[in-house]
């Protein structure tokens, strides 16, 4: 029985990793700025990766001299309204503890950017102007996308210190900032303040511009080098590794343009691929549907492998669509992103399908004991999953192809698409095969008691339906 209850936890645990991944990689650097009344605010200082820095480049930025690294006047203010202003909704990605009490509506002050060979960087101001007293005031705060579809790494906490203040502080792993359903604790800093005993306490407001104070303490992060526990640890693996292919792919892309047919081009494909393999091993709705089809209905090898590859081909697809009405109809990148309309479509259908499984599955649980049960997947009801969950676009594709777009390297886009694509499908496969192995497994454990054997089937049937319908439902709320 050791190996029926190895392979149960192993289905469970599968489908548990739903939601989106990163797309978007930035370095950030955070100045707490203090004047002599306490907390001004949040300098920040944030470098995109590159391939979504062209991106923004060639979509804002007409003016843009990439062999001086120039930008105008006119390029700064087109980049803030099209590509900065939008996050003002998601409160510039800061998230704010004051005594405990989360701080919202935040305003952005001083934006300026410029372009660097490291990426596109973005400067600017959060105020948050709190007075200091004899009485300790504390401050806890990071910067992060709750939705995960931005990777932030925080290189650096900055502490721009006052005479007048004591301010004492930690670094580290904040749970009480934990995001992403509890598996990802972001680095944030604590800090605690006063005016200092022998200070007189002038009755004066705050200045509307943060004082020039010299940042006395620097303290700086690396991620890798805090208790983030196994599973945040191999998440940060997968970002590192995605920002670096991203990164690389970005050279070859400019290579490309220099030289079309050359052996960047090759490169170009191939990194696209490993891309593709890489970014379906992080968290992810394809596996998660994958596996839960696979727990609910058996299913053949060939199954898993065709259901893989319809639905990571669809979801590349479908954000090279994506891409192209931004681009060519609207004029726009794709940015900073959440939800979108045909997503909310998609989690619908999977609810409904979820719920039609779930009936499904419940008939046949009613079934006599002595009654067949089937042993192949509905080959209709696979596709149909499929593609209702490809038609979410994968913002990581429609990058990809905006970038490749920007370059006027067309072919080498679609065709790096396709390469992600068919990466994408071996990794979900993998999963697949792991569902189909682990299902067959058990059911064949307790063949020997028709009544248990009958259970187990129904069982997983019923889970599997469920973890869809779940999932659909907390991707349709969020």
């Amino acid at each position: 029985m050791i190996h029926f209850y190895i392979n149960l936890i192993f289905l469970l645990f599968m489908p548990l990793t739903a939601l989106a991944h990163p797309h978007v990689f930035v370095e950030c650097t955070v100045t707490i700025v203090f004047d002599n009344q306490g907390l001004a605010g949040f300098h920040n200082h944030w470098v995109m990766d590159r391939m979504f820095s062209g991106n923004m480049l060639s979509s804002f930025a007409p003016g843009y001299d990439p062999e001086n690294l120039t930008l105008r006047a006119s390029d700064v203010k087109s980049i803030k309204k099209g590509a900065f202003d939008s996050l003002k909704k998601f409160n510039y990605f800061h998230h704010i503890l004051i005594q405990g009490n989360n701080i919202s509506e935040l305003e952005a002050q001083d934006f300026n950017t410029k372009a660097t060979t490291k990426g596109l960087v973005y400067e600017f101001f959060i105020p948050l102007y709190l007075n200091a007293d004899s009485n300790l005031s504390k401050v806890t705060m990071s910067v992060y996308d709750d939705s995960f579809y931005t990777s932030i790494r925080i290189l650096q906490f900055l502490i721009s210190e006052s005479d007048a203040l004591d301010i004492k502080h930690t670094i580290g792993p904040v749970k009480s900032l934990t995001y992403y359903m509890g598996q990802v604790i972001p680095e944030g800093i604590t800090f605690e303040f006063k005016k200092r005993p022998s200070e007189t306490d002038p009755q004066t407001n705050y200045s509307k511009q943060p004082s020039e104070n010299k940042c006395n303490n620097t303290n700086e992060i690396h991620p890798h080098e805090l208790n983030q526990g196994w599973w945040q640890t191999i998440m940060l693996q997968i970002n590192d590794w995605q920002a670096f292919l991203k990164d690389t792919m970005t050279d070859f892309g400019n290579e490309i343009k220099k030289n079309y047919w050359g052996k960047s081009f090759m490169l170009f494909i191939l990194f696209s691929f490993l891309y593709g393999v890489i970014h379906a091993l992080g968290p992810g709705h394809g596996k998660s549907i994958v596996s839960s089809y696979f727990i609910a209905r058996p299913g053949s090898y060939l199954s898993g492998m065709l259901m893989a590859f319809v639905l990571s081909t669809t979801h590349a697809l479908s954000g090279a669509t994506f891409a192209l009405v931004l681009k060519v109809i609207f004029e726009s990148p794709v940015l900073f992103s959440r939800a979108l309309p045909v997503e909310r479509v998609s989690y619908a259908l999977l609810i409904a399908i979820g719920l039609f499984l779930l009936i499904h599955a419940i008939v046949e649980m009613r079934k006599k004991g002595n009654e067949t049960i089937p042993d192949h997947s509905n080959m209709k009801q696979l596709f149909v999953i499929a593609f209702t969950t490809g038609m979410i676009p994968c913002p990581g594709a429609a990058i990809i192809l905006t970038f490749a777009l920007s370059l006027n390297i067309i072919i080498a886009g679609v065709t790096a698409l396709i390469s992600m694509g068919i990466g994408m499908g071996l990794t979900t496969s993998v999963f697949a095969f792991a569902a189909i192995f682990s299902r067959k497994t058990l059911t064949s454990i307790t063949e020997s008691s028709k009544g248990f054997h009958h259970m187990v089937h129904g069982g997983l049937s019923i889970i599997g339906s469920l973890v869809i319908i779940m999932f659909g439902i907390v991707m349709f709320l969020t």
